[in-house]
């Protein structure tokens, strides 16, 4: 017979798992923009490097949402939240800033001479071969902010809707966990 959890227990749960999700989040940001900050900063591109610093702050900001925690501080939720709007607001920003400056000219130079030939092999007007580039460049931008609502817009709604939970949690003497009933 499964007996259900009291709601200690459960509470100590989500705290469990934001706690798990926020430093692996926090991490994956600092490895991914980090190194793609690098490489803008090298290739002079600066509202990508812009935007990659901005989510390396978002990353700190959620570490150290995740160190509060760790301190049974329920300030470390806002700091969660704060980090995944923040990131939020930074990649539409870039995905605004992609989707207008977006120009055949750029793009064209970007791409290696062999890719250019099979380009105007495929697309013998010029005037068509621009029109495509820039809309896949709009696109990706689209996708790129698409993405960026959805993950962090979701993060942002696990966190909110885990606040009251950590709430208790920390209102409450530490419960231990038996890990044992759920696998």
């Amino acid at each position: 017979m499964v007996s259900a959890m009291s709601s200690p227990e459960l509470d100590q749960r989500r705290l469990a798992r934001v706690m798990k999700i926020a430093r692996l989040d926090a991490w994956s940001l600092l490895a991914l923009a980090a190194p793609a900050g690098g490489f803008a900063l090298v290739s002079r591109d600066a509202p990508a490097s812009l935007t990659a610093v901005g989510v390396v702050l978002c990353g700190l900001c959620e570490l150290h949402g995740h160190a509060c925690l760790r301190r049974r501080q329920t300030a470390g939720m806002r700091w969660l939240i704060a980090a995944q709007l923040s990131c939020l607001f930074f990649l539409i920003v870039y995905a605004g800033f992609v989707a207008r400056a977006a120009t055949a000219e750029h793009l064209l130079s970007l791409l290696p001479s062999f890719t250019k030939e099979q380009l105007v092999f495929i697309f013998p007007d010029p005037a068509e071969l621009q029109w495509w580039l820039v809309r896949l460049q709009q696109l990706s931008a689209l996708l790129l902010a698409g993405g960026a609502i959805a993950y962090q817009g979701g993060m942002t709604w696990f966190y909110a809707r885990s606040r009251a939970a950590i709430c208790r949690n920390f209102s409450a003497p530490p419960v231990l966990v038996d890990d044992s009933r759920s696998r």
